[in-house]
């Protein structure tokens, strides 16, 4: 995909930012007045340590690797984005990534100074310690060893601005999904390292509180002192930040989790307090991420305003804002909005339905909260609107992005014969985009992919949808809307497409949620009925956790069923994260 200046710039200074981090450690591990912490370092790891560092770069280098060959061997391509078991997101690239991490963390990377450190300490610990507490004491300094190089894989995923989200088009889903998963990977170490050094300490003479709260008498900064004291409260700023980001809280108090989640800058300045070792893994995901906010911060001084609002039957909310910065937006991509008015620091990702080179189109949906940031946006909306203010230019908005990589089904799209949009929600706003390309395409296309939507939605109303109604109008698109609401659809609301469309079809508004089962076997099983040729299907599936999971496991019954007379990729994208 092309990209823009600031897009190559930002990229090629996050990506300098791991030579330049090195450099930084390597100068932190020769020079102790480097070390602003209360444990620093002895020198004479430092070999050890570098060699660790190494296997550290190494396997980042070898992950880059493996993703750029994947977008140039399709049979590698399939194989990581498919799915662990039918049903699932979760694909077996994400799941040997992950694992792979946690051998480096846990296995590999400790072990290559570990064993340098017991060599040289082991025998003055056995003659000081039972056997017991010394099963205690090294527990709790290897797994201290694996959080700091847990903390080094943490700090990598979250920045959208990278050179690992710019240059190697990574599904921002796969990298939140990597994301929780470490950090809940990272709270677990935490823990283990916590009780073990309760259990190692309270087999001293004076026990843990004077060892916790006492230590550090007749001892300055930076003797190991204070460390224990730091690394306590570090925990518990911890366990906040995991607690809050539980997906039982996360989804149904998102401004306590969005809140509670800047106590991670606190934590990062504690855990580097308690311990130097932190530094080594955490600083080129640290910096990225520095250049990564510094960006968005610089956004937040240029506001674009809103130039249209549609209310929809449906209850969603169609906006248009007027602006360049999606010029060059992909379909799948989103959005950080922030409405100043509504929050200050509040932002939300929103999938672009439409860009241009001057305004970008989103759809949301007001949540059943009163005090959620999306009620608060659209009731903004509305009472602007019910203001009797003829335009919204006096309701600014700050755009961030956009972010996130073109969905496979328009990057691959044109090997498709049938493209299949199964989605639910909000779920509709990123498929229209990759729509409208597909059918960009196949205006100049000899044959012409086939393609449908099938959205189903709480609500009613949706056959008046805005963002629909030229494909109702023209019929280019073979739709299926379904209401899940508990009033049945009214037939005499039933609206007819018109027959001389490039589709013919009736029927449009159905009661209930379809199976993507019967879609396929609707649009796709007939155009396997001659055999003549082996028809190649695309399918995106979008929405809540439920209608994706049933969507994956249509999808997958399907191939098996027709594997002779069709291939079937699938895409999918939950709102599960």
């Amino acid at each position: 995909m092309p990209y823009t200046p600031a897009q190559l710039v930002f990229g090629a200074v996050s990506l300098a930012s791991f030579p330049a981090s090195l450099v930084v450690v390597y100068y932190m591990m020769d020079n102790r007045s480097w070390c602003l912490a209360d444990h620093c370092v002895n020198g004479a790891i430092a070999p050890q340590i570098r060699i660790s560092l190494a296997v550290f770069y190494g396997f980042l280098a070898f992950s880059a690797a493996v993703i750029l060959a994947s977008k140039r061997v399709p049979g590698l391509r399939r194989v990581l984005s498919k799915s662990i078991y039918p049903g699932t997101t979760i694909t077996i690239g994400e799941s040997a990534w992950f694992l792979s991490v946690l051998l480096i963390c846990c296995v590999g990377l400790p072990v290559t100074y570990w064993r340098f450190w017991w060599d040289r300490r082991g025998d003055r610990f056995i003659q000081q310690y039972s056997r017991i507490r010394l099963v205690y004491h090294t527990f709790m300094m290897v797994s201290g060893d694996c959080v700091a190089i847990l903390m080094g894989f943490l700090y990598i995923l979250p920045s959208k601005n990278s050179f690992f989200a710019t240059f190697l088009d990574l599904p921002y889903t796969s990298m939140v999904r990597m994301h929780i998963w470490i950090g809940i990977g990272n709270l677990v170490l935490a823990l283990s390292h916590f009780i073990s050094y309760l259990l190692s300490y309270n087999l001293t003479k004076d026990g843990i509180s004077a060892n916790l709260f006492r230590g550090a008498e007749g001892r300055a900064w930076g003797k190991g002192g204070y460390y224990l004291l730091i690394g306590f409260a570090a925990f518990w700023v911890l366990v906040i930040i995991c607690g809050s980001s539980l997906a039982i809280v996360r989804r149904k108090f998102y401004n306590f989790f969005f809140y509670t989640h800047f106590l991670t800058y606190a934590y990062t300045v504690m855990v580097y307090l308690h311990a130097q070792s932190m530094a080594y893994f955490l600083m080129p995901g640290l910096f990225m991420y520095i250049i990564d906010v510094g960006i968005r911060a610089f956004t937040t001084f240029y506001h674009d305003t809103v130039t249209n609002v549609i209310f929809e039957d449906s209850g969603y909310i169609t906006v248009t804002i007027a602006t360049t910065k999606a010029r060059n937006a992909k379909p799948g991509q989103f959005m950080r909005v922030n409405i100043p008015s509504v929050s200050r620091f509040e932002y939300h990702p929103w999938s672009i339905a439409h860009s241009d080179e001057k305004s970008v189109t989103f759809l949301f949906a007001p949540s059943v909260k009163a005090k959620e940031w999306s009620t608060l946006a659209a009731e903004h909306l509305r009472c602007y609107k019910q203001g009797g203010h003829s335009t919204f230019a006096n309701v600014p908005v700050v755009l961030q992005g956009p972010y996130g990589k073109e969905m496979d089904m328009t990057v691959y799209g044109k090997m498709h014969n049938v493209a299949v949009f199964y989605v639910g929600g909000t779920g509709l706003a990123a498929c229209t985009a990759g729509i409208r390309k597909i059918l960009e395409e196949n205006d100049v296309k000899v044959i012409p992919t086939k393609v449908v939507l099938c959205w189903s939605s709480r609500s009613g109303g949706t056959a008046n949808m805005s963002l629909l109604k030229d494909w109702i109008k023209t019929g280019r698109v073979m739709l299926q809307l379904h209401e899940t609401s508990g009033a049945d659809v009214d037939k005499s609301q039933q609206v007819l497409l018109q027959q001389s469309g490039e589709f013919e079809q009736s029927e449009l508004v159905f009661k209930g949620r379809a199976s993507l089962t019967s879609v396929l076997g609707k649009f796709v099983k007939p155009m396997l009925a001659n055999g003549e040729m082996l028809v190649r299907v695309g399918v995106f599936v979008c929405g809540p956790a439920g209608l994706t999971r049933d969507g994956l496991r249509d999808a997958d019954r399907f191939m098996k069923e027709n594997r002779s007379a069709c291939t079937v990729e699938v895409e999918a994208e939950s709102y599960e994260l």
